[in-house]
């Protein structure tokens, strides 16, 4: 029984990588502004992965410290995933009072991969929340959700304002350091008020999909 049910979690995650990348082949065989598409999904499947990976290992009985840093690798790429929201703001290269073909077909590329991206991150952070806290109090896990929502939404901040990415807290650390003191330093009431609405639209997005999983 244990063997089918990896079995199928690993069908599962095949048909998600398969699911992103056809919209991404997509996205590349027709003219739209929405290129950045292909990138987008490439760095919202990482964590998509890395949780499969966490949850399969753990089953495994594998050593703290691997899944350890699994897990931390996993939350430095989770924000690609609600990231992908913000990518609506590239409708105004086509215009937004959807009255021609070309609006159509992006306003329809658009939203598949933002809503792929941000399924992709609601999902796993439920798995890696039912794989680390199943058994815990119930208090832990609203920790678990609000601590993510509001390092996610820091982290949409530096990605969409700052243009950082995940990889830049190992390749150019100095660089990250400065982006947060500038954040904290020169920015601070915007990046508050960005950081308070998008945990607040989050915690609801993690609310309804708990309880359309537990229900």
């Amino acid at each position: 029984m244990q063997a089918q049910g990896l079995r199928m979690k690993f069908y599962n995650l095949i048909g998600l990588n398969v699911s992103a990348i056809i919209l991404m082949v997509w996205v590349a065989s027709v003219a739209t502004p929405n290129k950045f598409l292909i990138w987008n999904l490439f760095l919202a499947l990482i964590p998509l992965n890395l949780s499969y990976l966490f949850v399969f290992l753990k089953q495994k009985q594998t050593p703290v410290l691997l899944l350890g840093v699994i897990g931390l690798i996993w939350l430095f790429f989770y924000p690609n995933t609600i990231y992908m929201i913000t990518d609506y703001l590239h409708l105004v290269a086509t215009g937004v009072d959807l009255v021609a073909g070309v609006q159509v077909i992006n306003y329809v590329l658009l939203s598949a991969g933002i809503f792929l991206g941000v399924l992709f991150g609601l999902e796993r952070a439920y798995q890696m929340q039912q794989a680390m806290l199943r058994n815990a109090p119930k208090l832990l896990s609203i920790g678990y959700y609000g601590g993510l929502a509001v390092l996610t939404s820091f982290g949409i901040y530096l990605g969409r304002y700052l243009r950082l990415n995940s990889w830049h807290i190992f390749t150019e650390p100095v660089r990250v350091l400065r982006a947060v003191e500038y954040s904290v330093m020169n920015d601070v009431h915007f990046t508050v008020m960005f950081m308070i609405w998008f945990t607040a639209l989050q915690l609801i997005l993690f609310a309804v999909y708990y309880c359309l999983k537990r229900g």
